[in-house]
């Protein structure tokens, strides 16, 4: 006999089920909670769980000889202490009677906690005794997020302020990464396999075993190799609208024979069908969306390797698509499933073509949030087409439109719609908060360029029009969370008017020093840019990225050593203004447009310390510590740019291996406080 007790192996603790919390809330409100899901999904590591929470043991029902003894003496079984967890209830169908006998005497909640691998519908009589007693619980693959370990939840967090999505920081995550989250999916067992022949064995095991418990405890399937070949039908066109007729002719049975076993595949959770989503309860139905509840069984099904997945095969491609597609609405049907709040969900199709992926409402408020999946790593106008529609529709209605891509900034693309990087739904950098004016800490680093593809191809145009030949390169950018999209950029009242209108007043060796000598203000692959050949130069693009980059050689920084010429000697005021104004620009010309943004300054250095000549800094203990492949460094804004400035100064001398210590002599040099002031007030 296998009444388990319960188990505190690390097996059991791998993941932190969201839906612990969700059942924990029911078995306080309901008689009897019913967890439902697939085969292999961690149903019974989450009732061990529970059973760890209320000290009560687990009546197995996939164990024959547990099976065979409660069917004898059901009420031996169920007379126990509260709550009484049954493990695989389908597999006696008539103890949901003796269940609703036990209610019949104490119908109070926290009374049954069953399992089961298919939908309560598969046993219509035993869920109608039970009516008004019983909850479910869905237990879906497991969610990025919970394979992480991360808290938060997308859904509540974009219908709540979509400024806090906007926050959340810069991807990280590469495409090859993307494909694997894609076609690992969500069972447990898979994301444990070492090697990808080993998670296809899982795989192909789970469909194997679903099947037969489907044939052995939901329905008699007289063709099972049909049902099979249905399944495969379904798996290579997930994300795309069900069709059965024409599935049934394609693998040769009848419409009927296929529609019955499209609903005993959807009660083994295999597949759900994405109903037409509509604004109204008027005009016609149209035909449902079909998804796999896992991307990583349909991947398997598809043949999907990650060498096809990121190859140029136009065919692995569209099927990579609609596997994207099919894992995104999976994440948000998991991150609804754990709310307390009720959602629809659909797709919005229009008779004249129109699209959008996935429609989520929200219905204590009424309002509506569309979601496009893209693949690519830029955004197009076109994809964001079905969601103007649907703002245009919705009106008041529509919260927000999310185009997800696997590009690495969330942006705004228009009012109320909003590119964010698929990561986003479960990976993100909380919003900072207030800085104070000072700060004792390092610097963020970024593993990656901080910078978008558009806005780098601009800065290396203005980089090849500064003349500035092989000279090392100091270069500062000011990068925002979110799409700032200045809707005056190219006009007078703009930014290019603010470029031309820079006030001459600013510190010696500044941005707006010299204006007008040996600058020239023009367009570079749609952004603005002030140019002084030979020395520096400011690009802004229209989405509010800021960059500016010096020359670190004699050109700009630096200055001859002594009396070498191979060697130069950094200029330290140079530096400082440099960084100084250049923060106050990001504060007079960016800021006052982007009200309400999160920004991050970032420096990163070219051959700064490999140059020829060799840059130098005169200090004493400096020059120590080589860095010689410095990584980018970023902070947010303080609010202060003299603040702002010593950091992208830091970061400077980092690069030279300057001490902390140090840091105050190689800024300003041996001078007093006073000198420092006097400086400041005639510069």
């Amino acid at each position: 006999m296998s009444i388990l007790p319960t188990m505190d192996s690390g097996s059991f603790h791998l993941y932190n089920r969201r839906a612990l919390d969700v059942a924990l809330q029911r078995i306080r409100t309901s008689p009897v909670v019913v967890l439902e899901g697939p085969r292999t999904v961690g149903k019974s590591t989450l009732l061990q769980k529970i059973a760890g929470h209320f000290s009560a043991h687990i009546v197995d029902l996939d164990d024959v000889a547990v099976r065979d003894q409660v069917e004898s003496d059901p009420h031996r079984f169920l007379g126990g202490p509260r709550p009484v967890l049954i493990d695989e209830y389908l597999r006696l169908p008539p103890l949901l009677g003796d269940i609703k006998a036990q209610l019949n005497r104490d119908g109070s909640p926290g009374q049954f906690v069953l399992t089961g691998s298919a939908d309560g519908q598969s046993n219509p009589e035993g869920l109608e005794a039970l009516v008004g007693r019983l909850t479910g619980v869905e237990i879906l693959p497991l969610s990025q997020i919970e394979i992480e370990g991360l808290p938060g939840n997308f859904v509540e967090a974009a219908f709540h302020e979509m400024e806090e999505v906007m926050s959340r920081g810069r991807s990280h995550t590469s495409r090859s990464e993307y494909v694997e989250r894609v076609l690992g999916g969500g069972f447990p067992r898979a994301l444990l396999s070492r090697t990808s022949d080993d998670r296809n064995r899982v795989f192909d095991s789970y469909i194997g075993q679903s099947l037969d418990y489907g044939r052995s405890t939901v329905s008699d399937i007289r063709q099972p190799a049909d049902m099979r070949r249905l399944l495969f039908r379904y798996g290579a066109q997930t994300g795309q609208l069900l069709n059965i007729a024409k599935a049934a002719r394609d693998i040769g049975i009848t419409t009927r024979t296929a529609e019955n076993y499209t609903r005993l595949l959807e009660l083994l959770f295999f597949v759900f069908r994405l109903p037409a989503w509509k604004p109204t309860d008027r005009g016609p139905v149209s035909r449902p969306k079909l998804h796999l509840v896992d991307s990583g069984v349909a991947s398997r099904i598809l043949r999907l390797t990650p060498e096809r997945a990121t190859g140029a095969d136009p065919l692995f491609q569209t099927s990579f698509g609609h596997l994207l597609e099919t894992f995104v609405v999976g994440e948000i049907r998991k991150a609804i499933s754990w709310l307390d709040e009720s959602f629809e969900i659909g797709y919005r199709r229009t008779r004249g073509g129109i699209e959008v992926d996935l429609v989520v409402e929200r219905f204590n408020t009424g309002t509506v949030m569309g979601i496009e999946v893209k693949s690519a790593a830029r955004i197009s106008k076109a994809d964001t087409k079905g969601l103007i529609f649907l703002r245009q529709e919705l009106g008041s209605r529509f919260h927000a439109g999310i185009v997800f891509y696997m590009g690495d900034m969330p942006y705004q693309l228009a009012e109320d719609i909003y590119a964010v990087p698929i990561d986003k739904l479960w990976h993100y950098e909380p919003a900072t908060p207030g800085q104070p004016r000072f700060r004792q800490q390092a610097l963020l680093t970024a593993d990656r360029d901080p910078l978008h593809p558009a806005v780098r191809d601009a800065t290396e145009q203005m980089v090849e029009k500064l003349q500035l030949g092989k000279s090392a390169l100091w270069e500062l950018a000011i990068v925002p969370s979110a799409n700032v999209s200045f809707p005056d950029f190219y006009s007078s009242d703009g930014v290019a008017g603010a470029l031309k209108n820079v006030t001459v007043h600013s510190l010696r060796g500044g941005i707006g020093d010299g204006l007008g000598v040996g600058w020239e203000v023009e367009p570079i692959n749609q952004c603005m840019a002030i140019v002084e050949k030979g020395r520096r130069g400011v690009l802004i693009h229209p989405l509010g990225t800021m960059v500016a980059v010096a020359a670190g050689t004699d050109r700009f920084l630096g200055q001859p050593y002594r009396t070498s010429r191979s060697r130069l000697a950094v200029k330290r005021w140079t530096v400082r203004e440099w960084a100084l104004e250049f923060a106050r620009f990001a504060y007079r010309v960016l800021l006052p447009h982007g009200t309400g943004m999160s920004w991050t300054y970032w420096s990163g250095g070219r051959s700064l310390r490999t140059s020829h000549p060799q840059l130098l800094v005169l200090t004493s203990e400096v020059n120590k510590g080589v860095v010689d492949h410095p990584p980018h460094r970023g902070v947010p804004l303080t609010g202060d740019p003299e603040v702002d400035a010593y950091y992208l100064i830091s970061s400077f001398y980092e690069w030279f291996g300057v001490p902390t210590a140090d840091l105050a002599e190689a800024i300003f040099g041996r001078v007093s406080a006073e000198d420092i002031r006097v400086s400041q007030r005639s510069g």
